[in-house]
This record gives C-alpha cells, sequence and structure tokens, in this order.
C-alpha cells in the first residue's frame, strides 16, 4: 500500500475469529468531486473489502471472505503474510507482535482472520480500539475475512 511502515496488531474481540489490524500510516489522498479520498481504502473496496462503521462482534463476523486471499504464519508465529490472489502481491509481510493470549489458537481452529486496514490510524497509541473507532467513523477504516489456505489431505 506505501512505503511507511505498516503496524500490524493482533486483537481478541470476544465470541469471534481472531481479529487483525493494520495501519498502513499516513494515508495517500486524492480529491475527487470535491471529496477527499483515501486511495489505500479506495482500492481496497475495489478488491471486495467493505467500510466497517462499527467496531462489534456482529460487524467483524459479517466481512466478506475474500476468495483467494490467504494467511499464512511463519517462524513459529512470529511472522504473518497476508497475501492476494495468483501474484496480486502482498498486504502484509512482517512481525505479528505480541498476540493476545488464544490467538493463534483460535487462527488455526477457525482458520480465518478478521482483518481490518485503518488508514491513517495510530494504533501504537495506549487506546488502539478509540484509534480504530474513529477511522471508522472517519470512513477509513475498511475489512475483510482472509482464510488460511487448506490444509493438504492426509496420505494414505
Amino acid at each position: 500500500m506505501r512505503d511507511d511502515p505498516m503496524i500490524c496488531l493482533p486483537l481478541a474481540v470476544a465470541g469471534v475469529a481472531p481479529v487483525l489490524a493494520l495501519s498502513p500510516g499516513r494515508g495517500a489522498y486524492t480529491v475527487q468531486g470535491g471529496d477527499s479520498v483515501d486511495l489505500g481504502v479506495a482500492t481496497l473496496l475495489t478488491l471486495g473489502w467493505e467500510l466497517v462503521g462499527v467496531l462489534d462482534g456482529a460487524a467483524l463476523t459479517g466481512l466478506p471472505v475474500l476468495a483467494g486471499w490467504t494467511v499464512r504464519l511463519a517462524a513459529g508465529g512470529q511472522t504473518i503474510r497476508l497475501a492476494r490472489p495468483a501474484g496480486g502481491g502482498l498486504l502484509y509481510d512482517g512481525s505479528l507482535g505480541v498476540p493476545p493470549a488464544g490467538w493463534l489458537a483460535g487462527l488455526h481452529r477457525h482458520r480465518r482472520v478478521h482483518t481490518l486496514v485503518a488508514s491513517g490510524a495510530d494504533l501504537t497509541g495506549p487506546d488502539m480500539y478509540e484509534a480504530l473507532t474513529g477511522a471508522a467513523a472517519a470512513g477509513t477504516l475498511v475489512g475483510a475475512t482472509i482464510t488460511l489456505p487448506t490444509r493438504p489431505a492426509a496420505p494414505r
């Protein structure tokens, strides 16, 4: 999305599969019809992501599942890669940070992660939920569900 360092933050939300929040730092904007448009948000919307207006379990579990996108863990669960379909590039490939207790087990159990991208939000501050809520109110929070690749069948 941008050359700015992307912030990756695993979150636990009661009653839903693991949540991953990403922030690409400063957004890149253009003006269309007098309105300022965030290019990262606009791009993700064209790829099937949806605007997220509220942060609750119903909104997160209702996010679209993106066909062909995958999430992969490496380095013993310390790094995560979010890939677009068939050579479409990476949304994120880097440190997972310190996930909340049960997050990795939940990812393996549910085989999916509800992914949020909050353009311009500071997820390094003391209240990341406030930052995500602010991005939702500003129309710069998008989300989608990305699945782990299907496990190959065990040989017989």
